[in-house]
């Protein structure tokens, strides 16, 4: 944020001039994280990695530091509605176990108790630094502040953020504070992510220039839609004040901007804003990034020494489109920006992409963190950065034991001591780099789990074509695997983690840490970090062995489900390969070398169900099975039963989807998210035979399946996990128990997460449901007693056009 004014300096020493340059930070705001220990991007490490950077570097002790300070009701309310800020306020309230749950698990929003006070925290502490730069205490100033603030918009927190901390202090400055002679403001949103909500709450002030790069990719990247193009350009008087460049940011966004291009960036705008800069933490979700970033941005505004460094990389012909197609728009508004770029400059050769896809693991064709690794490598940075990180949680977890079970090549002890010690053994292309802790194995015993082994993917880097091994937790106990128990410490684990996931293992916090460790025992499993866990990104607690936790890791149910439909191909292991799980079943003495094979081929040859249900049991038999159990079927529009009560659920946010069905016509679907908003729900007591038929009829099956989509075992996972993703289920694909009425589990269906994310990006379609199915939830509501007429249209219209 700029804003125009002289420099003011804080002395001189040998002719030069220090300038007053103020950081903010506050423990406080760690506090706020996720309210079990789930592994989250927005975690409280992002801000202490930063202050440990900057006290390393020694450049703390140059700057004017200050605490936290909390924002005033009244300056929240200049962006923000009233509602909206008494909802955040309270939410140190709330006890909803199932909302924070789920809010975590999709990635946009968690509460915890102590999310209001960070959130506060985070608004004042930008405000209090601004004031200060404006008023010429301070030359400028950064606020290493969390929860981040550009998504949040005036109504709705969304995408980590609760309060718009940037646009409440600049309409604070603008507002409140008129005696400080600030007139307009720049806001410079480089976030990787388009900031949705700075953009809404300017949008008509021409007090205010919003400038956002960004990486939008047609509207598919977060936030996704048509508010991150670049011919949003503001209404009225604010038209032309907003400008977009929709195709930058850091590292971890798939972008190549370093610490010296940030520095660049960031003088630059010194030059234009005369020194008066405050910076705000936003999003940055890479440790190493934005602790070196940060740090070559606050070195810019002691302006120590001169800024070192070159680019010689080219953009990329499309950024070059890109460049081109803003400059057409804005030209209007910018008279110098329909100047001709130099034939020169846009026509050098650009260089060959580096392809970011999914397939990530150590043993994987594309490595996301090789791509980081040859990034760091290029000849764009040579300016130089203390990369000191801190190594405290090693020494933490290096005293916890655990027993890691593996299942796969992993079984024969020198394939796994690769991972530990460093090297290969035949069969693989390239050496792991092992634990930073080389001592070997505790322990090593066997065990047998019911879990359904399979392979899948079609080939890695380490064994070349054919699947590697992964496990499906949520199976029927008929499934069993054999696992090679290894006691090492939590650090080793991490390191093994990293390695199956394909990154080095000198980072700055672990990817599975104590409170995890506390969580997994309690629920089961949890998965990590997307990003950082792509292949191996579930952590699956089998028990205990001599009281030191048993833990294994596979794949994510998300993933599990793809595997299932065949969106993920199943394959059978390389030669190579399959030869390391038989030696290790063989020399562990649990099978022959022939039974070993056949082992391995029955789990490669066996098709993959996830709640698995049998594909060959007769028809008569599951129904005769699941009709003498009942369950509280739980519909989000009416649907008839045996007894039928009403239940407001908290957990839950109804929304409309998809563009037409075959039943209603068009714009019907209803469905079911999981934000902390409130919805009505009629719940039905039918037998669990029925509720699989409703499921077929919901999927546009027929009801004479041979299996059911739901059976006894999946009944009783989605009561221990709280949801189970459905194999061949279409629309409604994921069950959730919502707990119990009258000891009878109370069970309700939507779609699976990955299909919300669809949602919430715009590949899948919002859309308000037709009349015609509409008035069948208007009838529900009204003749079960919940709401009146207006009411319920009212409930309903506002289902359909709140954003997910």
């Amino acid at each position: 944020m700029n804003m125009a004014g002289k420099t003011s300096v804080n002395g001189e020493s040998n002719g030069k001039v220090h300038r007053k340059v103020g950081l903010v930070y506050d423990e406080t705001m760690c506090k706020h994280d996720t309210p079990h220990g789930e592994a989250h991007p927005e975690r409280p490490d992002r801000i202490r990695v930063i202050w440990e950077n900057l006290q390393l570097a020694g450049v703390t002790q140059r700057c004017v530091v200050l605490g936290g300070t909390k924002a005033e009701d009244a300056h929240l309310q200049l962006v923000h509605t009233k509602d909206h800020v008494n909802l955040v306020k309270s939410s140190t309230n709330k006890k909803d176990y199932q909302s924070d749950r789920v809010a975590s698990l999709v990635n946009s929003i968690y509460l915890n108790g102590s999310t209001s006070e960070a959130a506060y925290l985070a608004a004042g502490s930008v405000v209090e630094v601004a004031e200060r730069v404006a008023k010429g205490e301070l030359d400028s100033g950064f606020a290493i502040v969390r929860p981040p603030g550009h998504h949040a918009e005036a109504d709705e927190a969304m995408g980590f953020c609760f309060f718009n901390n940037v646009a409440v202090a600049a309409s604070y400055l603008l507002d409140e504070r008129p005696d400080l002679g600030v007139k307009k403001i720049l806001v410079v949103d480089w976030d990787v992510h388009h900031g949705n909500g700075t953009q809404k709450m300017f949008w008509e002030d021409p007090r205010v220039l919003v400038f956002s790069v960004h990486r939008r990719e047609d509207g598919g990247f977060y936030p996704g839609g048509e508010d991150g193009s670049y011919n949003m350009v503001g209404e009225g008087p604010g038209e032309g004040l907003i400008l977009i460049l929709s195709s930058i940011g850091d590292p971890l966004g798939g972008c190549r901007v370093t610490p010296y291009g940030y520095s660049v960036m960031l003088k630059k705008l010194m030059e234009f804003a005369q020194g008066k800069i405050v910076m705000a933490l936003e999003g940055g979700y890479n440790l190493d990034s934005i602790a070196k970033s940060s740090l070559a941005c606050v070195q810019v505004l002691l302006e120590d020494n001169p800024i070192q460094g070159s680019s010689e990389e080219i953009p990329f012909m499309s950024t070059w489109r890109v460049i081109q197609a803003v400059r057409k728009r804005l030209c209007a508004y910018w008279p110098s920006l329909a100047d001709e770029l130099s034939s020169k400059l846009i026509n050098q050769k650009t260089p060959t992409p580096i392809v970011l896809t999914s397939n990530s693991n150590s043993e994987a064709k594309d490595n996301a963190h090789e791509l980081l690794d040859q990034l760091s490598k290029l000849n764009i940075e040579t300016h130089k950065v203390d990369t000191k990180v801190s190594t405290s949680w090693r020494s933490d977890l290096s005293k916890v034991d655990v027993w890691y079970a593996s299942f796969g090549s992993n079984m024969w002890k020198p394939r796994f001591l690769c991972y530990i010690q460093g090297g290969q053994v035949e069969g693989m292309t390239k050496p792991c780099v092992g634990s930073l802790d080389k001592s070997p194995p505790k322990g090593i015993t066997w065990g047998t789990y019911p879990n359904r082994l399979f392979f899948g993917r079609e080939s890695t880097n380490v064994w070349g074509k054919g699947g590697v091994a992964f496990t499906n937790p949520l199976t029927s106990p008929n499934d069993q695997t054999h696992m090679c128990l290894y006691r090492i410490t939590l650090e080793q684990f991490n390191d093994v983690l990293f390695q199956e996931n394909g990154l080095n293992v000198d980072f700055a916090s672990p990817i599975f840490g104590l409170t995890a460790l506390q969580l997994v025992e309690k629920n089961g499993s949890t998965p990590l970090e997307a990003d950082l866990a792509p292949w191996y990104g579930n952590v699956v607690c089998l028990g205990r062995e001599g009281d030191v936790p048993i833990l294994t890791m596979t794949c994510t149910l998300s993933v599990i489900e793809k595997f299932a439909s065949g969106e993920v191909p199943l394959s059978p292991p390389a030669k190579a390969y399959a030869n390391t799980l038989i030696r290790g079943l063989v020399e562990g003495g649990i099978f022959s070398e022939e039974e070993a094979e056949a082992y391995i081929d029955d789990a490669a040859s066996k098709p993959l169900y996830i709640n698995g249900a049998s594909r060959d049991t007769e028809t008569a038999s599951w129904r005769s099975d699941l009709s003498k159990v009942d369950v509280w079927y739980a519909s989000l529009d009416p649907t008839c039963g045996n007894r039928v009560s009403f239940s407001i659920f908290k957990g839950d946010k109804l929304f409309f989807g998809r563009e037409s069905t075959v039943t209603w016509g068009v714009k019907e679907d209803l469905l079911s998210s999981t934000l902390s908003l409130i919805s009505v729900i009629k719940l039905t007591c039918d037998s669990l035979e029925q509720f699989n038929d409703v499921l077929f009829q919901e999927n546009g099956m027929k009801v004479d399946s041979d299996s059911p989509l739901f059976d006894l075992s999946a009944l009783q996972l989605v009561q221990n996990n709280g949801s189970i993703p459905l194999a061949k289920a279409g629309w409604y694909g994921n069950v959730v128990c919502a707990g119990k009425e009258s000891d009878i589990p109370i069970l309700t269906m939507t779609c699976t997460l990955s299909v919300l994310e669809k949602f919430t990006s715009g590949e899948v379609p919002l859309r308000p449901p037709a009349k015609a199915y509409a008035n069948t939830l208007v009838m529900g509501l009204v003749e079960g007693g919940r709401l009146s007429e207006e009411e319920a249209w009212a409930y309903i219209d506002n289902a359909a056009s709140k954003p997910l």
